[in-house]
């Protein structure tokens, strides 16, 4: 299933910050199953930070304007806590959220399995500024 034309865009403009920051990753990843027992496919898996020498999987959450994706939180939530194969960082920007569900899902960053959820700013922050380390070809 491909995101719709917002989340299309908000991806390849994260991608550009990917390169630009020198981060190996590979887009739309199939990683296994769901909670509900479909398929499981994620925006990003990065591929050479130093912090995750086994990956991390970046999720890219865009709301501009009133909607739904926040009410999608707990199911990213539980979905990275029991299916994903590595940690995952979560990026929520575009303002549209309501009220205290950002709050919510930073409150539920363990370092383990959610390390982290950023804004656009504090991602492009963190991705100029991880280690990158030398992997072979992906």
């Amino acid at each position: 299933m491909k995101p719709n034309k917002s989340g299309r865009d908000t991806e390849d403009i994260l991608a550009a910050v990917l390169r630009v920051s020198g981060i190996i990753f590979t887009r739309q990843v199939l990683v296994g199953q769901t909670i509900y027992g479909t398929d499981l496919r994620v925006d990003f898996v990065l591929h050479n930070l130093g912090e995750f020498p086994h990956g991390v999987i970046l999720e890219s959450k865009w709301q501009d304007v009133g909607g739904s994706v926040d009410e999608k939180f707990p199911y990213l939530l539980e979905n990275i806590r029991y299916q994903y194969p590595m940690p995952a960082v979560a990026i929520v920007h575009g303002g549209g959220c309501r009220d205290g569900a950002v709050r919510w899902l930073r409150e539920r960053v363990d370092g383990t399995t959610l390390v982290a959820v950023y804004g656009l700013e504090e991602f492009i922050s963190w991705a100029n500024r991880t280690e990158k380390i030398q992997v072979e070809a992906v």
